[in-house]
């Protein structure tokens, strides 16, 4: 589960989105953000996944933070 939360709250892992139509790239793109310690938020393909994070879209800085709901 992502929140969108402060950038200072708290210290659970911060979420990047990633959108586009290879799902090669996208693993590719998921792993190297998990190397760094982000957690890929796969959006789906770029036309609708590029709305939810181009400028004044709903994603568009939003500070996103993996949670353990479980």
């Amino acid at each position: 589960m992502f929140l969108a939360v402060p950038f200072f709250a708290v210290p659970e892992p911060t979420g990047l989105t990633a959108a586009g139509d290879d799902a090669g790239a996208k693993a590719a793109v998921a792993d190297v953000l998990g190397s760094f310690g982000f957690a890929a938020l796969d959006l789906g393909g770029l036309r609708d996944g590029g709305r939810l994070m181009q400028l004044d879209g709903p994603l568009s800085g939003r500070h996103l933070l993996l949670q353990d709901v479980g």
